[in-house]
């Protein structure tokens, strides 16, 4: 069959190729016929436009990596060393080629993403314009816990947490009353994205460890109600050994004791958690029932160290509750540590009952001060040294006393 060379002239055109060169093609083509008036140019056209159809279709995906691998560099919505989230895949940016974008994800995996997915997909830039990145985290709080207090709560954990940015700060926002709980959004900033998960991992174990504290429950769903006898956490016969074998309660009664044991507060402390801090207002006094606690000081030329480790029937705040002064050291649990703790309001009752322990009381402490005060002058004479004018004699303690107590038989 012969196909007029004006249809073919026509064919190009709607194919897309120039007006111009489809004349300039028409009349290549009529100069093949004239010269070679057997050749059928319909068939040779015929197989040209089928080759040309089934390599086209061959070369699209390739050509289409291509084109987009041009568009990114252009547009460079990316670099490598980015974190970057394409279709729900997050990953940092190795390098691009001309077909794929190489990504490393959290798990350690490389995936190859293909250039024409990089473009037509919404691409999530972690790290531009500013490492800095916002994180949100949800958590449920029983209804009966003050929204107020919960939301100083979390933020006092985040702001402690390593890798949580101080600038913007972190806060919370009631989100939803949910069926079993309140809902809360932790909001916070880092600037290490590769580090996202281990602290949301900290934040998260830091909020059980101080909601425990707190008294304030993570409630579950309930499915089915079921009765079951509440174990007995602890036992007052070891509680009450456990303070007889603290010095400076030593000069109480049996009954004195044995009060102080009832009024006790159990508190957990994780692992790296700061109980105290030098310098800050306390007026709670601990006594380790287990775990260790590292005990640091910081002398006038601002250098800190670690002058003791405390182990369990150790004890540490005893000043700060009964004088009022600021907490001398910073304590931080070295492991997982249960304390029991005794507030000034219950010294303040023995105290009225018994004032004659004050004056014990303040000999015991200017003892161990003195000899905390020789230590560090001898051991640590070159990094920490007592800062001067500080007076530690039971008299002036026993004068802080019933300052603090106010209170004087």
């Amino acid at each position: 069959m012969r196909i007029p060379t004006s249809i073919l002239i026509l064919a190009l055109g709607l194919a897309g190729v120039p007006a111009s060169s489809s004349a300039q093609v028409g009349v290549a083509l009529m100069g093949v016929k004239y010269a070679f008036p057997e050749v059928d140019i319909g068939a040779v056209m015929t197989t040209s436009a089928i080759l040309s159809v089934v390599v086209g279709l061959a070369l699209q995906e390739s050509l289409s990596n291509v084109f987009a691998g041009i568009m990114l560099t252009i547009d460079r919505p990316f670099k490598p060393g980015d974190w970057v989230e394409v279709d729900g895949k997050e990953g940092k940016v190795l390098d691009a080629n001309w077909r794929s974008t190489r990504v490393l994800t959290r798990d350690d995996d490389i995936i190859y993403v293909p250039n024409s997915t990089m473009a037509k997909g919404n691409i999530v830039n972690l790290t531009d314009p500013t490492p800095e990145h916002l994180c949100k985290k949800r958590i449920g709080i029983e209804y009966a816990a003050p929204p107020n207090k919960v939301r100083n709560v979390l933020v006092d954990v985040m702001i402690h947490v390593d890798g949580v940015l101080s600038a913007p700060p972190p806060d919370v926002y009631l989100a939803e009353f949910g069926d079993s709980a309140i809902l809360y959004d932790l909001r916070y900033w880092i600037a290490e994205n590769e580090r996202r998960v281990k602290i949301e991992a900290e934040i998260m174990r830091a909020v059980w460890y101080r909601l425990k504290r707190e008294g304030i429950n993570i409630p579950y769903p309930i499915r089915d109600v079921f009765l079951h006898r509440a174990k007995e956490l602890h036992r007052p016969d070891e509680i009450i050994d456990l303070l007889k074998k603290v010095d400076i309660l030593q000069p109480l009664k049996e009954e004195e004791i044995t009060m102080l044991a009832e009024d006790l507060s159990h508190h957990l402390f994780g692992k790296g958690e700061a109980i105290c801090k030098q310098g800050d207002p306390g007026s709670t006094f601990y006594i380790i029932k287990t775990g260790v606690i590292g005990v640091k000081v910081k002398g006038a030329e601002g250098v800190e160290v670690e002058v003791a480790r405390l182990k369990p029937g150790s004890y540490f705040g005893e000043i700060s509750l009964l004088t009022g002064d600021a907490r001398t050291s910073t304590c931080t649990a070295l492991e997982d540590s249960e304390l029991l703790c005794l507030d000034r309001d219950t010294f303040g009752v023995l105290l009225q009952e018994n004032p004659p322990i004050a004056q014990t009381m303040s000999e015991i402490l200017a003892a161990r001060s003195q000899a905390t005060q020789k230590r560090l002058t001898q051991e640590r004479e070159t990094m920490v040294r007592p800062i001067a004018g500080e007076e530690s004699g039971s008299k002036k303690i026993l004068e802080k006393i019933w300052t603090i107590f106010k209170s004087r038989k």
